[in-house]
């Protein structure tokens, strides 16, 4: 019985790990960050990839944001990942962020060097460029609209007082 467990026990170990390594990857990005205060309580940053390799189809790959791992979700869609997460509008940087996304070997490889407090030599499997502008704080109503509504509503007080005052 302790053979046929630890036969198990092997065999899925071979089965999770006989997944081809990605080489060669080729991908294709589209990113999205929160650019305004009005309509949100905090920036969301997300990053959706297409990640086509040679050697495996089926990734489990993780994106590194700000030293943390964050796991990236696999959509239906093959081939398909998106890393999301959000950050108050204060501490969210402006300008271009590079995003290392690594695979379970890159993971491991952090976490360990994480684990021992060593410098980072992990390479990663792919890097996307995320561009956040900045978040701002616009009216939802231009002030000129805003200026001639109260322009009318004054009008339209000082015409109707005037028609009750002359009748």
């Amino acid at each position: 019985m302790a053979k046929l467990l630890s036969l198990l026990v092997f065999l899925s170990v071979a089965v999770l790990y006989s997944r081809g390594a990605c080489t060669n990857p080729s991908v294709t990005s589209e990113t999205y960050s929160t650019n305004d205060v009005l309509l949100s309580t905090e920036t969301a940053f997300l990053i959706k990839v297409n990640v086509k390799c040679d050697g495996g189809d089926s990734l489990i790959i993780h994106g590194l944001v700000d030293g943390q791992l964050i796991q990236a979700a696999r959509s239906a869609r093959d081939n398909e990942y998106q890393v999301s997460w959000t950050e108050s509008h204060e501490s969210a940087a402006t300008g271009q962020r590079t995003i290392k996304f690594f695979d379970d070997e890159g993971t491991a490889a952090i976490k360990k060097s994480a684990r021992y407090g060593e410098e980072l030599t992990a390479k990663p499997l792919f890097s996307v460029n995320i561009d956040h502008r900045g978040a701002r704080s616009s009216l939802w109503i231009a002030p000129s609209f805003i200026a001639m509504v109260i322009a009318l509503l004054v009008w339209w007080l000082a015409f109707t007082t005037k028609t009750k005052i002359q009748d």
